[in-house]
């Protein structure tokens, strides 16, 4: 058996803000292959190995399905990056195939009934003894965020905030950003039982979007607010708090190196949460190949649920 694990990456292209390129270069970096990409169009699997080899210096082969990268390839396991609407068919087919999965956020979505879509697969990974992760990448950065604010260590929150900068409006907004407060606010408050309840949503202004909310576990009570603000220049300004204390997330163009900064101009060198993560997969992949099977990430269905709670709010 290879020490190095087979993955294909699916959704190859950077058009607009897909990540695929990054994840290829973050997926080799953590010793694994990519020696396949899969697109619905053969027309775009060009553009998408150029994509590869000038982004990622990495030479693949296109296929417009998985199962033909898998035939050729022999895969372990497939990388989900393609528009969130295509989630559910490929990981089902991912399933079907025995494949592991990374698999860019939100989970599910656009399809009838997201929640049984989203148990079904998770529950079809764990039968078949299959990683599961879904790319959330804030929880990555708390380590960093307590080194800015020690005083926070072992504290419980009572308020909590984040600002993203989604490349879209309205329910996209949501669509786009959500899923990553949720899974910080899954890492960091103590409990069981997460659910949300007093949901509102305001407008501010034509291209920003307020929710406020209670996130209650059988431990705590937070207040959490999500601000969302619509821009499509790079780097997207980021940032989050707890309990007031704010940090920021700066990244320097062209390196792509990243700090943390507090209101006072405080920072610290932060680690790139995303790569922090896919190597946290790339190692479990690694596990999984020699004792023959792995485990989906619990956090993923109820990340699902809150998800969905959140959306329907919005209406």
């Amino acid at each position: 058996m290879t020490d190095k694990p087979r993955l294909a990456l699916i959704g190859p292209r950077r058009s607009k803000q897909g990540l695929g390129p990054f994840l290829a270069k973050f997926f080799a970096r953590a010793g694994c292959e990519v020696p396949a990409i899969v697109g619905h169009r053969p027309e775009t699997l060009e553009g998408g190995e150029r994509e590869m080899r000038e982004r990622a210096g990495l030479e693949v082969e296109g296929f417009t399905s998985l199962a033909a990268a898998h035939i050729r390839h022999r895969l372990h396991g497939a990388v989900i990056a393609s528009p969130p609407a295509t989630h559910a068919g490929y990981l089902k087919e991912a399933l079907e195939l025995g494949l592991h999965v990374y698999c860019e956020k939100p989970f599910v979505t656009g399809v009838k009934d997201p929640m049984s879509t989203c148990e079904g697969i998770v529950q079809g990974c764990k039968e078949r003894g299959l990683l599961l992760m879904e790319n959330v990448q804030w929880p990555e950065t708390w380590p960093s965020y307590l080194e800015l604010f020690p005083e926070m260590i072992g504290r419980t929150p009572e308020t909590f905030e984040m600002w993203l900068s989604p490349h879209e409006g309205g329910r996209p907004m949501i669509i786009d950003s959500y899923s990553h407060p949720i899974s910080l606010l899954q890492a960091i408050v103590p409990g069981e039982g997460a659910h949300v309840e007093v949901i509102s949503y305001t407008e501010p202004d034509a291209r920003s979007l307020r929710c406020d909310f209670d996130w209650v576990t059988d431990a705590a009570r937070v207040r959490a607010t999500i601000h969302t603000r619509t821009q499509i220049e790079q780097p997207k300004p980021a940032a989050y708090g707890i309990d007031g204390k704010r940090a920021d997330r700066e990244v320097e163009p062209g390196t792509y190196a990243m700090t943390l900064r507090d209101a006072e101009g405080r920072s610290i060198p932060m680690p790139d949460p995303m790569e922090r993560l896919v190597s946290r997969f790339a190692r479990e992949v690694k596990t999984a190949l020699r004792k023959g099977s792995g485990q989906p990430d619990p956090a993923i269905v109820p990340r699902q649920r809150i998800f969905e709670e959140l959306l329907a709010a919005f209406g």
